[in-house]
């Protein structure tokens, strides 16, 4: 295998080893094992309806908030997590996270990607979420890391605070969260933190969604070759090439390495030939080649089957 590196959309792993970088601390995780210490990087997820649809390469009951908890709780840091209420207002949520980032950089999100005004093409990403460490915060503007590509952003404080309400994010019920105060209070080495997660690692495979119109694993793949196919959905091609599968080949990727290091080789192998189907498919959804898109998503469906199988 081959290790990438690159700015790919890890924006809550990059954003938590960035924070943990500012502790002063030394031999920390890569954010390609914060990634999979998080579990999102297992299982998959499709949501249809008449006329929307929504895949996401990992499991259909978790998110990015419940993944930074694990990643933490794995890692044996302690930290303080600050979430608003429905009834918290604006002025409120600045209040607490100015003081929070006058002792340290602070891990804020979700964040609407389409109201951070500094990305040139953010109206384009309306409803999508996102994670950035902030920096400095006065009455009249917020910088930060976005580790998307803009490291010291400015952003209007008002605009950041409605991003920061994140009421266009699917899984958000209520706004403003935050991660500060990180520290290594029972540090565990990397194996310890492999074996803490693998009952969620396994979960996440295993797991079904709840609404009847969502579908996991193997199914959610084939299904999603069939709507490629017969190109059902408008949009679905821009959603799987322009995040999606990007996004799937490089958790997958770095997932045959956590399963490497833990000790399974068959897991590595196939999730290394995951990501490589993975990035087949990428080019020829790109090139409209909707039968060879379609042939590949079957054949990763194949590849997920036999991940379950051999956990």
């Amino acid at each position: 295998m081959q290790a990438y590196t690159g700015n790919g959309a890890y924006c809550y792993a990059n954003a938590l080893h960035m924070c943990l970088l500012a502790t002063g601390n030394t031999g920390l995780p890569d954010p390609g094992f914060l990634e999979c210490l998080t579990t999102m990087p297992f299982g998959i997820s499709y949501t249809k309806s008449a006329e929307h649809v929504e895949i996401y390469f990992n499991a259909p009951k978790i998110d990015p908030v419940s993944g930074l908890e694990r990643a933490l709780d794995a890692s044996g840091w302690s930290y303080t997590k600050w979430t608003g209420t429905k009834e918290t207002t604006a002025q409120s949520a600045f209040t607490h996270l100015q003081k929070a980032v006058k002792s340290a950089p602070v891990l804020v999100g979700p964040l609407d990607m389409s109201l951070l005004a500094y990305d040139p093409v953010a109206a384009q990403k309306r409803g999508a979420d996102h994670f950035v460490v902030v920096l400095a915060i006065d009455d009249n503007y917020v910088r930060l890391h976005d580790p998307q590509g803009y490291p010291y952003a400015l952003l209007p404080l008002a605009t950041f605070l409605e991003a920061w309400r994140a009421e266009e994010i699917d899984y958000v019920d209520v706004p403003y969260t935050f991660f500060t105060n990180f520290q290594p209070h029972h540090p565990r080495s990397r194996a310890e933190a492999i074996t803490h997660v693998l009952p969620a690692i396994k979960g996440n495979i295993l797991d079904k969604p709840d609404d009847a119109d969502s579908y996991a694993g193997a199914e959610a793949l084939h299904l999603l070759a069939s709507d490629i196919q017969q190109a059902r959905y408008p949009g679905l091609a821009e959603q799987l090439t322009f995040f999606v599968l990007p996004l799937a080949a490089r958790r997958t990727l770095d997932s045959a390495f956590f399963w490497q290091e833990a000790g399974f080789s068959t897991l590595a192998t196939l999730s290394q030939r995951k990501a490589e189907l993975v990035g087949e498919a990428q080019y020829h959804i790109v090139h409209a080649s909707w039968d060879r898109g379609a042939n590949l998503l079957r054949r990763i469906a194949e590849v997920e089957s036999q991940l379950s199988d051999s956990f």
